[in-house]
Formats: structure tokens, C-alpha cells, sequence
């Protein structure tokens, strides 16, 4: 689903509020989630800590992306890499 810049009624959580000034406000998380899914990047293999709760909250509330959280940074990169090599996509 790309950027709508028509919808202006703030319900688009993933990308962010309109204020009444007319700009769309977004946080680092919700930008680089489109910026990805911009990109064509469908799933994100991820291993989240306290400090990466924004960035998951961003991959939920990104449809045309598919979270995959591991419990070890080994798994995910693994998963990543296969993924990776089978579908050859980033």
C-alpha cells in the first residue's frame, strides 16, 4: 500500500498523523518500515529488545510487511539468510 498523501483523517497509524497544519508526522520506526516496504522488502527477521519496541510496533501495523521475531540473534540472522538465498529476494 503506498503513502496515501489524500487521507488526511490521521486513522493510517503506519504512516503516521496528519496535523492541521497539512504534514504528515511519522517516528524514525514508522519511516523506515516504509521506507522498506517501499523498497519491496516483505519480511523483516528480527530479534527485539526493550529498546526496539517502536520498530516492532511499526512492523505490525505494516501490512505489506511479514515480522518473523526470533528469540536469538543467531536464529534470526539465519532465517534471514535463508529466506534470503530461497527466495532470492532481499
Amino acid at each position: 500500500m503506498p503513502f496515501d498523501r489524500g487521507d488526511r483523517s490521521g486513522s493510517n497509524r503506519s504512516h503516521g498523523a496528519w496535523t492541521l497544519s497539512g504534514y504528515c508526522t511519522m517516528n524514525g520506526a514508522q519511516s523506515l518500515m516504509k521506507t522498506l516496504a517501499d523498497a519491496g522488502v516483505e519480511v523483516c527477521f528480527s530479534n527485539p529488545g526493550t529498546s526496539e519496541m517502536h520498530f516492532v510496533a511499526a512492523l505490525d501495523d505494516v501490512p505489506e510487511m511479514h515480522g518473523v521475531l526470533a528469540l536469538f540473534e543467531g536464529v534470526a540472522t539465519g532465517a534471514a539468510d535463508g529466506y534470503a538465498r530461497m527466495a532470492d529476494k532481499p
